[in-house]
């Protein structure tokens, strides 16, 4: 997975299923994007589940960072966010006599500072502030306190290799919910 997405291509899938002489164009059509929506549906669901786990991070954090789009009759894109995401998602920020610390990770030279919203985010100032150099207007050395940046994490390498483990899963997936589909449109279930 060299992009931030999975294309879910089906154009032979559909016809090669056993039972499917029995269906029509259009109810083999119907039948691939069901099967199509949930194996997307299922691989966000369990992606989210192994990265959460593996970073120890709310699901809430990264809901938004896996999104499933419809290519027509021919597929599904499964998009993966991989921005960094603010440490402030992985627990409750505290202070350490280093810095502050969350969860299990230790970030030295941090602070915390609390929003209008309740939300308590974790701040570092950027390197260049801490050695400016001059003076204030009575003389004393100037201490500049910005620029700042929220500290945050990299997500990119632990999702890209959960998707990629999840791949070959997915067409299994999809394969077994094609199955499951046609058998309900033959037995007249939909």
């Amino acid at each position: 997975m060299t992009a931030p997405y999975l294309e879910i291509d089906i154009t032979q899938t559909a016809t090669s299923q056993a039972g499917t002489e029995l269906l029509t164009a259009k109810e083999i059509d119907k039948a691939t994007n069901r099967a199509l929506k949930k194996a997307a549906k299922w691989l966000r669901t369990h992606s989210l589940r192994e990265l959460g786990t593996e970073l120890s991070i709310r699901r809430t954090a990264i809901k938004g960072r896996v999104q499933i789009f419809p290519l027509g009759n021919r597929g599904m894109k499964v998009w993966f966010g991989l921005n960094r995401v603010g440490v402030h998602w992985l627990g409750q920020p505290r202070f350490s006599a280093q810095g502050v610390k969350v969860g299990r990770r230790a970030y030295p030279g941090a602070f915390i500072q609390p929003m209008r919203s309740g939300q308590l985010l974790v701040f570092k100032r950027k390197a260049l502030a801490r050695y400016a150099q001059g003076h204030d207007s009575k003389g004393r050395p100037r201490r500049h306190r910005l620029p700042i940046e929220l500290v945050t994490e990299n997500i990119e390498t632990p999702l890209r290799d959960i998707a990629e483990r999840w791949e070959a899963r997915l067409i299994q997936r999809f394969h077994t919910l094609l199955d499951h589909e046609i058998e309900v449109l033959i037995n007249g279930y939909a």
